[in-house]
């Protein structure tokens, strides 16, 4: 497994790690949160994997940039898993981790793969999220509602080898 170090130095984002620019959380901020909600489902369906703010895109590429203490302050393990559970059936259990590295702060969230059922986003919000939709992470490393046979073909797969985990390790 990537260490946190290695995870914010890759410079590139895959299925299994998306980086955000700096942003407090802020319930108030639906949109930003939404954002999140999104990411996170998308992780959860896919393989899993983490979330990283503190990283912004840039056109020549990624920015570790980082927040600030405010900004790193305001994000909390509960109340970031009581928002995207109000989206997301079954609920998603995320763990946030701080990392701070070169001066700067950085916010890690970690999203499990599903474990029996993959997660359906229960509630809209406009032009962020729309109800009911499996939302995945593409081949092209967004998070976007499960829209190919090819991505449709994995999410299956995955579901069939958890079940079957989940079988071998009640035998023993």
């Amino acid at each position: 497994m990537d260490t946190l170090e290695e995870l914010l130095l890759r410079g590139f984002e895959s299925k299994e790690l998306d980086y955000k620019g700096p942003f407090a959380w802020s319930s108030a901020d639906k949109r930003q949160c939404c954002e999140l909600v999104k990411d996170i489902l998308a992780l959860a369906n896919t393989e899993g994997g983490w979330l990283v703010i503190g990283v912004a895109e840039t056109g020549a590429g990624f920015e570790r940039t980082g927040l600030t203490r405010e900004q790193a302050a305001s994000f909390d393990t509960t109340k970031i898993n009581q928002f995207v559970n109000s989206y997301a059936d079954p609920p998603v259990n995320c763990s946030l981790l701080r990392y701070e590295y070169d001066e700067g702060i950085f916010i890690f969230i970690g999203v499990e793969r599903f474990k029996n059922t993959p997660h359906i986003c229960q509630k809209e919000f406009p032009q962020v999220l729309t109800a009911p939709t499996l939302y995945v992470r593409t081949d092209n490393n967004e998070s976007a509602p499960l829209r190919s046979s090819a991505d449709f073909g994995r999410l299956i797969e995955t579901a069939v080898r958890n079940r079957a985990d989940q079988l071998l390790s009640s035998f023993h």
